[in-house]
Formats: structure tokens, sequence, C-alpha cells
């Protein structure tokens, strides 16, 4: 379960510094928590600015967990990167198919769909 959002007055302070303008991005899995986070990268030859993305595990298995996130990102890079994604909540989602880019996470009330298109 996630804590409150870090506030601005903490941001304002240099206390805590979001990866992205928006916040951070993490999962957990039973005791476990995976986060990621961004370093520069080399700049490109026409001097622009590049970032390489991470992943930092804390907990009994966060090691494994920033494994199977990591993994997850090199997918996506490969497979997904120039797809558009949509977002849906429908009534009566379809099977999932990962292969295909449709994606199913299960809830109490309605799925949320992820397509990759």
């Amino acid at each position: 379960m996630a804590g409150p959002p870090t506030g601005r007055s903490a941001r304002e302070r240099g206390i805590v510094t979001p990866m992205f303008g928006w916040g951070a991005m993490a999962t957990v899995q039973g005791g476990s928590l995976a986060h990621l986070t961004l370093r520069p990268g080399k700049p490109t030859a026409d001097g622009r600015k590049t970032y390489e993305t991470g992943v930092i595990g804390h907990g009994p298995d966060g090691a494994a967990l920033a494994d199977l996130v990591s993994e997850q990102i090199c997918t996506w890079n490969t497979d997904f990167r120039t797809r558009n994604l949509r977002i849906a909540l429908p009534d009566t989602p379809g099977a999932a198919d990962p292969a295909a880019g449709r994606f199913v996470l299960e809830r109490p009330s309605h799925p949320i769909t992820i397509t990759w298109e």
C-alpha cells in the first residue's frame, strides 16, 4: 500500500526530488518494493541529453522484483515503445493477450484493459 504523496514543501526545500515532474513509479510484491530511477546517459552526437532508466529493489525479495521490472522495461522498449497506448474500463473485458499487446489488470469491480496498438 502506498503512502501519501510527497508534499510540495518537501520538494521545494530539496528534501526529495521526484524522478519525473509528476512523481515516481513503484510496485510492490509481498514485503518488497521496486522503484524506477533515472540517471543521465551519454549525450547524442548532436549534444541532446539522454537518460537511462534503472530499477532499485528493497525488501526480502527486492532484487528479484527489480529484475522482473527491468525485464518488463526491456520488453516494452523492444516490442511496444513505438505503439500507442489505450486504457479502458470495459464492462466485460476480453482475454489478455500479452504477445499482441493486450493486458488485463484484475480489480474487484471493473478490470483495467491496457492495449498497445
